[in-house]
């Protein structure tokens, strides 16, 4: 939490994303220290949900743990449709999470 044993508000990304930004989603001290760099913002995704286009694709490290990144790629009016390995699906209004 904000304001708690040093920890700071993060940005889960900019409302305008440019290629090379880069950001803190996390700042709690020997807790929580996520970074992101936009690395792409014309990513062109392929996932089962379809194809999404000018997708902004982003690395996220942390120092507690050097040397690893993940990578995830949102879609505009989407959001998160990749995250490593992972890949949306399906999206849409009323769908039913038992299917």
């Amino acid at each position: 939490m904000s304001g708690v044993d040093g920890a700071k508000f993060g940005l889960m990304m900019s409302g305008r994303p440019t290629a090379g930004a880069r950001y803190y989603q996390d700042v709690a001290p020997k807790v929580a220290m996520d970074r992101a760099e936009a690395v792409s913002i014309a990513e062109t995704a392929k996932v089962p949900a379809g194809t999404f286009k000018e997708c902004v694709r982003v690395r996220e490290t942390t120092p507690l743990e050097p040397g690893a990144a993940e990578y995830k790629v949102h879609a505009p009016g989407i959001d998160l449709v990749q995250d490593g390995d992972l890949q949306l699906v399906r999206y849409g209004r009323n769908i039913d999470p038992r299917r």
